[in-house]
């Protein structure tokens, strides 16, 4: 029912509350995803906030208490992702399952915190930069990373 009404289970339960208003905030933290060599994993803090349409979080899946706003650096996710982009990350269970040609937030082991598309070939999973400059990192095999979330919308400085 929720997914024929584009709604989340959870608000099925709820009555409608007049104060929710038409957006929400969702946490924008102070974690930078490397397109590129990797950063260093460590807790994230908080640091503000971007406004969504409800509406728009229910389009692309994300309840506002999975959703997480990031940065990017690094070009080797570039002509997709550019330097200094941010995204938007659905961090619920659902959306840490690997899925072919998405873009996903990882931690590996050696590189830390990376932004990558994940594709896979036949039995194997791959992180891809875009940039064709970049080696794919194969997952698995000694290669440990674990996906933090999904990437469903980017927004970058034009020139």
């Amino acid at each position: 029912l929720a997914k024929f009404a584009n709604m989340f289970p959870e608000d099925l339960l709820k009555y409608p509350d007049e104060d929710e208003g038409e957006f929400v905030e969702v946490q924008r933290v102070e974690v930078r995803l490397s397109a590129g060599g990797g950063a260093t994993a460590t807790p994230y803090e908080a640091i503000g906030g971007l406004a969504f349409r409800r509406s728009f979080l229910r389009e692309v899946g994300i309840s506002p208490e999975d959703a997480k706003i990031v940065d990017v650096h690094g070009s080797s996710m570039f002509p997709t992702i550019h330097d200094g982009s941010v995204l938007l990350i659905s961090t619920k269970k659902s959306a840490q399952e690997p899925v072919h040609n998405k873009i996903f937030a990882l931690i590996h082991a050696v590189d830390g915190l990376l932004v990558k598309r994940l594709i896979r070939d036949g039995e194997q999973w791959y992180a891809h930069s875009d940039n064709p400059a970049y080696e794919p990192i194969a997952i698995g095999d000694g290669e440990p990373i674990s996906i933090l979330g999904r990437a469903r919308w980017m927004a970058a400085k034009l020139d």
